[in-house]
């Protein structure tokens, strides 16, 4: 019999003990009954304006005895389940929101009104509140125009003076009368125009203004005939215009400031003036603007013509050494190109008194070009006792105007001439005052030395000197020629120049006798003692084994560089420069002032240094005196490469110059030289001769200056006696006088 054992089979049985699992169970693995599963089970129940959660509209149920879990009915839920019917609202939040069981369309307060036209404003709400439809949030917050405020609608207006068109607000509208019109003037072309509202006002304005083209949408104004508009463009005023002057008389000019016979005319309301009809007169200024006429040149206004002058014109042309034959003047008539008979004079022997004629005066000779100088051969007068012609006894003289030249009168000269009347004393006889004597000292018995003012008395001659004799001078004077024993020269301020040549006005002569011209000069004063000489001597420091050159002055006692070649910069830099300098074991270096730097200048040499100074110097050095008048042009500077541009006492030639420029420099120690300082000197006591003392140098001048030419200056201060000095200036002399604080100008004394 069969066993009572349960066994699982889906097929029935009365023979053994089957079983099987109950509905919506499964055998499981051949052990249990398990709960079966169904997969994809539609969801329901999705809610208008949902959507389920990640897109699960399917789930797997499984049995739990009673029911198919989990349920395909949809549950509202905030989040969502890979295996549970649940679904949110579309755009939850935004559009949507879950209220009441149902998904309903989500509204949004205070929504800002966009698309506000120009010219407008929102009708009383900016802000409104929108409802999603479905498609779009409505009402839409896009402005539109409306007259009628809704808080529920972007409704907006115009501002005030603007309308709606349909598109836009636009300004309103007027109509306005233009200005009054100014005189002589009509409107250009309507008296009224329609203005438009800009935002601040009506334009355009109802102001006139001046229009060239008419115009029916500006206040206009336009001038009437013969009037125009003024400068200011706000008012007409009477026209002007150019027009040439007429009935202009034969041999007669306009006499108008505008160009030749044009006038300016103006509208007078009436007619145009001044009148164009010319008329004379007598003056030769313009007239403003007026049709005037005056007489050309060489005519004159008679009986209403311009009729031809007639003159008394002086001769010209007169030749040197020629003389008029025989009128200075003549009288002529003008022809209209040119006058009937000419001034200028012409070479004719015959005398005439209405032509301009000349002939040589006596003694001239007429060449075919020029009246010449006539020439004679003379004997020469006879000559002094005792000496022999040097070279001839008869020379060819010329007239020169007053007298023939040369003079027959003999001259002694140590230099032979064969054009000359000159003359050289016999072997051992001397030249004294135009005689040749065997003893100087001894003319007929008289001394020339005994009334020689400051002199002793005792008279000397000495072989080959150019003066034949010379008087011993008391102590502290040196014989200066005849002219007597002058005072011997102390003062730094009285130092020689270092000239030892003569000059005349052009070239190099040999130095003169007293007398003769140009008698005087400085290589004359410094032989006699009446300067003091230049004195230089170089200097030699060793400063660690190095040998250190400077230049001793031993006048001035100023020391010098003695090479200054390669000292070039600015005025700054050279002053920083001098300085700074540790030389010749000395800190006290400085720049010179112009007044140091002129004690080393030398006018016997081209460039101007003595010879105990270096080579290298340059053109323009620089000084430390300043121009206290122009501050762009800041110093002086020693400048040029001969005597004559060294220094200019009238400011002609460039002595001070822009600081920033570069030029040479030299440094210089010792004590500085002191300025000038003067006293009045009343030399007779009755105030006929003032003399001037400087009273650092003890030169002496005379106070009002006489005004000569070199040669003649010579003269006038060789033959000067005045409160008791005589002697005519040297260059280093004048530079004394100069006072740099005055912008290179003479002392105030």
């Amino acid at each position: 019999m069969p066993e009572a054992t349960l066994i699982f089979s889906e097929t029935p049985t009365t023979e053994e003990c089957h079983f099987k699992c109950d509905t919506n169970y499964y055998w499981k693995n051949d052990t249990e009954c398990a709960p079966q599963e169904r997969t994809n089970q539609n969801c329901t129940g999705l809610p208008a304006n949902a959507e389920w959660w990640n897109n699960v509209s399917s789930i797997t149920q499984t049995w739990n005895g009673n029911d198919w879990t989990p349920s395909t009915a949809g549950i509202h839920a905030t989040g969502g389940t890979a295996n549970q019917c649940r679904f949110k609202c579309i755009d939850e939040g935004d559009k949507y929101k879950w209220e009441n069981n149902a998904c309903v369309a989500n509204t949004k307060t205070g929504q800002n009104c966009i698309g506000l036209p120009v010219n407008a404003h929102w009708n009383q709400y900016s802000q409104i509140s929108q409802t999603w439809s479905g498609e779009s949030w409505l009402p839409s917050t896009t402005g539109s125009y409306s007259e009628t405020a809704d808080k529920d609608r972007c409704y907006f207006t115009c501002d005030e003076n603007y309308e709606w068109n349909g598109s836009a607000c636009v300004g309103t509208t007027r109509t306005a009368n233009c200005a009054e019109l100014p005189d002589h003037a009509v409107y250009n072309t309507v008296s009224s125009i329609t203005q438009t509202y800009n935002g601040t006002v009506y334009a355009p304005e109802t102001t006139l203004s001046y229009c060239d083209s008419p115009s029916t949408e500006r206040c206009c104004f336009k001038c009437n005939a013969n009037y125009e508009l003024s400068e200011d463009q706000t008012s007409c005023k009477p026209a002007t215009r150019t027009r040439d002057c007429t009935d202009l008389p034969a041999n007669a000019n306009w006499n108008t400031l505008m160009a030749d016979g044009q006038i300016t005319q103006t509208w007078n309301g009436s007619e145009w003036a001044p009148e164009l009809t010319g008329a004379f007169v007598g003056q030769d200024v313009p007239a403003a603007n007026s049709c005037i006429f005056t007489c050309k040149e060489n005519y004159e206004w008679k009986g209403g013509f311009c009729t031809a002058k007639k003159e008394s014109a002086l001769c010209k042309g007169l030749p040197a050494n020629a003389m008029w034959n025989e009128v200075a003047s003549i009288v002529r008539e003008w022809q209209g190109t040119a006058w009937d008979i000419s001034t200028k004079g012409e070479y004719n022997e015959e005398p005439s008194k209405t032509e301009c004629r000349y002939k040589c005066k006596e003694n001239y000779t007429w060449d075919g070009s020029k009246c010449r100088a006539d020439t004679r051969f003379a004997d020469c007068d006879p000559r002094p006792e005792h000496s022999v012609w040097n070279e001839v006894a008869s020379i060819t003289q010329t007239w020169n105007g007053k007298e023939w030249m040369p003079k027959l009168e003999p001259e002694y000269s140590s230099a032979s001439s064969d054009t000359e009347c000159k003359y050289v004393c016999d072997t051992g006889f001397y030249h004294v005052d135009g005689k040749c004597v065997a003893d100087p000292c001894d003319i007929d018995g008289y001394n020339p030395c005994s009334d020689v003012e400051h002199s002793t008395g005792v008279c000397e001659t000495e072989d080959n000197l150019f003066l034949p004799y010379s008087c011993e001078c008391a102590e502290g004077y040196n014989w200066w020629g005849k002219t007597g024993c002058r005072q011997k020269a102390v003062s730094l301020g009285n130092i020689c120049t270092g000239l030892d040549r003569c000059y005349d006005n052009e070239t190099e002569i040999v130095c003169p006798s007293e007398g003769e011209y140009f008698y005087g000069q400085d290589a004359q004063y410094a032989e006699a003692g009446y300067c003091v000489p230049r004195n230089f001597a170089v200097k030699e420091t060793i400063v660690a084994a190095e040998t250190h050159k400077t230049v001793i002055d031993k006048n001035t006692k100023l020391e010098w560089l003695y090479d200054a070649a390669g000292y070039n910069g600015s005025w700054y830099e050279a002053v920083d420069a001098c300085n700074n300098l540790n030389y010749a074991g000395h800190d006290d270096w400085r720049l010179p002032s112009i007044k140091e730097l002129l004690t080393i200048v030398e006018y016997n040499r081209k460039w101007v240094l003595p010879l105990e100074f270096a080579d290298g110097w340059q053109f323009g050095t620089w000084s430390s005196t300043d121009d206290p008048v122009d501050p762009e042009n800041k110093a002086f500077y020693l400048s040029g490469d001969s005597v004559n541009t060294i220094y200019d006492f009238y400011g002609d030639e460039t002595y001070h110059t822009k600081a920033t420029e570069e030029r040479s420099y030299t440094c210089v120690r010792g004590s500085e030289l002191s300025e000038s300082s003067f006293e009045e000197i009343d030399a007779k006591g009755d105030g006929t001769e003032i003399v001037i003392k400087d009273l650092s140098t003890n030169l002496y001048w005379q106070k009002i200056p006489v005004y000569k030419n070199w040669r003649l200056g010579f003269a006038y201060c060789e033959n000067l006696t005045y409160g008791g000095y005589r002697r005519l200036e040297n260059a280093e002399h004048q530079r004394t006088l100069l006072n740099y604080g005055l912008h290179h100008i003479r002392s105030c004394y």
